[in-house]
C-alpha cells in the first residue's frame, strides 16, 4: 500500500528547506532522508506503484523522477522499465516547456 501522507509530508518538508535554503538539493542525506523514506512508503506492490505515481499531479511525479533508479533496482521488470521510460519522458518535456516559458518572460524583461 502506496502511504501517500507520508510522500506528501516529504515533498512538503523538502520544498520547505529548498525555499529557506536554494543549495539543500544538493544536500548529502538526501539519500537517506528523502529517497529512502520516499521507497519505503511506496511500500512493494509494484502496480500499486505505477498508479499511485501515473495519476500522481506534476509536482509529486517531478519528485519521484529522483527515485527512478531505486525503482528500477526494486521492480526490474519490462513492466516497470517503460513505465519509468514513458516518466522520465514526459518530464523532460515539461522541463523543456517550463525552461521555454521562463527564457520567453526573460526575453520580455519580466
Amino acid at each position: 500500500m502506496v502511504n501517500t501522507k507520508k510522500i506528501n509530508e516529504l515533498i512538503e518538508w523538502y520544498e520547505s528547506n529548498t525555499a529557506k535554503e536554494p543549495n539543500f538539493s544538493n544536500w548529502p542525506w538526501l539519500r537517506r532522508d528523502l529517497w529512502g523514506p520516499f521507497m519505503e512508503a511506496l511500500g512493494d506492490d509494484e502496480d500499486k506503484i505505477i498508479d499511485f505515481i501515473g495519476n500522481a499531479d506534476e509536482n509529486t511525479q517531478g519528485h519521484m523522477c529522483s527515485i527512478l533508479e531505486n525503482l528500477y533496482e526494486k521492480f526490474p521488470t519490462e513492466k516497470m522499465g517503460a513505465f519509468l521510460d514513458d516518466l522520465w519522458e514526459t518530464q523532460k518535456k515539461r522541463n523543456e516547456l517550463i525552461t521555454a516559458q521562463v527564457r520567453a518572460q526573460m526575453a520580455l524583461g519580466n
